[in-house]
């Protein structure tokens, strides 16, 4: 495949018009949230994206096909260009695989689609950024949505309107049988440090 220098050549924003001036007729809301995604964590390089090149490719394929045959960053020489995420340890590449799981457990159906929004999320889980903002997403209300849409129990668990990166790693202790913690918001819990010090509240 051809590429586009990204990382040189367009902002997140002009990347996210140009996936969108190429998409499919699918459905709209999620054709966004991707794009968004991919603006911004493609020119980070591919271990900020989380998902296998056939992975990516099948999502393109079905919700950008034109961007696929314009050509996208997608080659060795792109992404190494764009070294900014350095490939995940094997410990935080387990953590990304548990947070995925731990989603993909709630799912609205046995999409595909639910299967790449967990990684992509999960995987942005990792940056230090609040969670939408790591995602690309306008604010947390697009994250809201996409949970809402695609992960209603936890979004239904999440009633208290909790950050989404606390709340899942929240749930993730809990299912790996850690004592839960005696309050329901990681900021009035005085340890949110211990547990999540590089996260910015």
């Amino acid at each position: 495949m051809g590429h586009v220098p990204v990382s040189s050549d367009l902002t997140p924003a002009a990347l996210y018009q140009w996936l969108l001036d190429r998409q499919a007729c699918c459905n709209i809301f999620d054709a966004h949230i991707f794009a968004c995604i991919l603006a911004c964590r493609l020119p980070l390089g591919p271990a900020a994206v989380g998902l296998t090149l056939p992975e990516l490719t099948r999502l393109l394929a079905r919700y950008f096909p034109a961007a696929l045959a314009d050509g996208l960053p997608l080659s060795a020489a792109a992404w190494t260009a764009a070294p900014s995420a350095p490939p995940l340890s094997p410990l935080l590449a387990a953590e990304v695989t548990d947070l995925a799981a731990l989603m993909l457990d709630h799912r609205a159906q046995d999409a595909e689609e639910e299967g790449w929004m967990a990684v992509l999320v999960a995987r942005a889980c990792l940056d230090t950024a609040p969670l939408w903002d790591a995602l690309g997403l306008a604010g947390r209300r697009d994250l809201d949505a996409l949970m809402q849409r695609h992960f209603p129990a936890l979004s239904h668990r999440n009633g208290g309107g909790q950050g989404w990166r606390p709340f899942l790693y929240r749930l993730l202790c809990l299912d790996s049988g850690l004592i839960p913690c005696g309050t329901d918001h990681c900021t009035d819990c005085g340890a949110g440090p211990v547990c999540l010090g590089w996260v910015e509240w």
